[in-house]
């Protein structure tokens, strides 16, 4: 027997009958070895930083290069979390690269990194989560990625070092994707950032704010950089109140050498109530973007149709829905008054009887809130910036909306993260349905990775639509539902409300502002 035989035939042994054949990559920074299953290779858990563990809230540092094969097998190590408990070790900043069976270096394939959601506090890129096939077989590479999440990726200490490290974090995955991509059969200069939710702001803030050439075209599916609801982390103050120390002219290198002293699952434990958010820190985040030409970014971005479904999914009556709490994330508590909520109730007709008709218009309004009019904000900021923008509404109820099926909705219309499911292979059920919804957005999500157009020329039965681009003239995008769809300007009348309102109250407003010029009072 052979001395490569018998190493594959291990290497199958090692890693479990379900799996084929070992395969090595020779990266800049060391050999990994993955393995072959189906049409995919798969390389999973790949460090690409480390963690100072006496300072688990440092910058990260790139990962030292591998003396030996590092065997790419297993992507269980997550980041530290609660999530149906406390799970995760502090050394979890890793990579899961899958590429079709057949790549090699010198095919220039296109890379599309996904950026996980989970509010910043939950969520890995491992494949149980993520799984590749939907999109690999297009003939694209996919990269996810582990970030830190909760109190370790987002401390947020104003004027120090400590803040946004779950975003830098990401940066390094970016370098190290820009670095290696070549030796997997990637193209360096056709890097797709793509994300949901929490992954989406980052992904929007990596495009805003990131000055390094690290991607040219980024998918933002459902999240914005200026979305409320990155805008109300609980200060630092309440932690070290936690841990005994005064909340007034804190000691900052004591209070970060106490916190790293505690337990990872005690801290996670001890914070797993509070909120953490990226934060406006002046340096890597600042109030407002730096002015960037992005002539040369395609930008597809899109949201669905019933987004704040699955976040009100627990309210018992919208007859006594509390608009406030929601208002009071967007903007400071002037602006949370009798008047404008009533003025809200008014253009959303909040005063239904009928509790059908009003959680309906309810869902409306948070929807606008959080995602719709941040999305409008933003494409207006894209096409001022000179870049090529597509927009989407994902409205398709079927057997693969991922959210509602996993959370029992059975309310019409598509929730948050409900197209994750038509993206990766993630449901539960082994029932094979909406295939050709699968076929319709993978499809329109690599066509964009390979030509920065999801319909490009010439005509395909296989997409019965050509996708036109978002003008500040026209505001065109595609609806995603049963058929494929082309319509103008969704939500205007409702759009129209919110930038009248903005213009009143916008110099209240929380968050990033994208050089709107808003003489409102504060």
């Amino acid at each position: 027997m052979s001395v490569l035989i018998l190493f594959v035939l291990l290497s199958e042994c090692a890693l479990g009958q379900d799996v084929g054949s070992s395969i090595e990559v020779g990266t800049v920074d060391g050999v990994v070895r993955g393995y072959k299953k189906g049409n995919i290779n798969y390389f999973r858990g790949i460090p690409y930083a480390a963690v100072d563990e006496n300072n688990p809230f440092a910058d990260a540092r790139p990962y030292p290069h591998f003396d030996q094969p590092y065997a790419a097998t297993d992507d269980s190590v997550i980041c530290p979390q609660y999530s149906n408990g406390i799970k995760g070790s502090i050394q979890c900043l890793r990579v899961n690269v899958y590429t079709p069976q057949n790549a090699l270096p010198g095919q220039d394939l296109p890379t599309m990194v996904f950026l996980h959601g989970g509010g910043f506090y939950e969520g890995s890129g491992s494949l149980k989560d993520w799984a590749p096939n939907f999109l690999v077989k297009h003939n694209v590479i996919l990269v996810t990625v582990n970030y830190r999440l909760g109190p370790y990726g987002n401390l947020c200490i104003p004027n120090t070092k400590y803040n946004n490290q779950g975003l830098k974090d990401q940066v390094l995955a970016l370098k190290w994707v820009k670095r290696n991509i070549v030796k997997f059969g990637g193209d360096v200069n056709n890097i797709v950032l793509f994300g949901h939710s929490a992954g989406s702001v980052s992904a929007d803030i990596h495009l805003l704010y990131n000055r390094e050439n690290l991607f040219n075209k980024v998918i933002l599916q459902s999240g914005q950089a200026v979305s409320p609801l990155i805008t109300d982390a609980t200060p630092y103050e309440t932690y070290a109140k936690d841990i005994g120390m005064s909340d007034e002219n804190i000691d900052i290198d004591r209070f970060i050498e106490k916190l790293a002293s505690i337990n990872v699952n005690t801290f996670i434990n001890n914070t797993k109530h509070y909120i953490f958010r990226p934060c406006i820190d002046g340096d890597f985040i600042t109030n407002a973007p730096p002015t960037k030409n992005m002539q040369n970014i395609q930008i597809m971005v899109g949201d669905t149709d019933k987004e704040t479904l699955f976040f009100y999914r627990d309210v018992k009556s919208f007859q006594s829905f509390d608009l406030s709490t929601d208002l009071r994330q967007a903007f400071t508590d002037s602006v949370v008054n009798v008047k404008n909520i009533d003025e809200i109730k008014k253009r959303y007709e909040l005063d239904q009887e009928n509790e059908d008709r009003l959680k309906d218009l309810t869902i409306d309004f948070g929807s606008d809130l959080f995602f719709n009019f941040p999305t409008v904000r933003s494409i207006r900021y894209y096409l001022q910036s000179n870049a090529t923008v597509y927009r989407y509404v994902f409205k398709y109820d079927g057997d693969r909306n991922f959210v509602k099926k996993r959370e029992r909705l059975t309310w019409p219309g598509a929730t948050h993260g409900d197209e994750l499911g038509y993206l990766f292979d993630i449901m539960s059920s082994n029932k094979i349905t909406d295939l050709h919804v699968v076929d319709w957005i993978c499809l329109l999500w690599t066509n964009f990775a390979k030509f920065g157009n999801p319909t490009p020329p010439p005509w395909s039965p296989e997409l019965p639509v050509t996708w036109p681009r978002t003008t500040a003239a026209t505001d065109r995008y595609l609806q995603i539902d049963r058929e494929l769809i082309i319509l103008d300007g969704p939500y205007t009348v409702r759009m129209a409300f919110w930038d009248s309102f903005y213009g009143q109250h916008g110099q209240a407003a929380r968050g990033i502002r994208l050089g709107e010029q808003w003489t409102g009072s504060v």
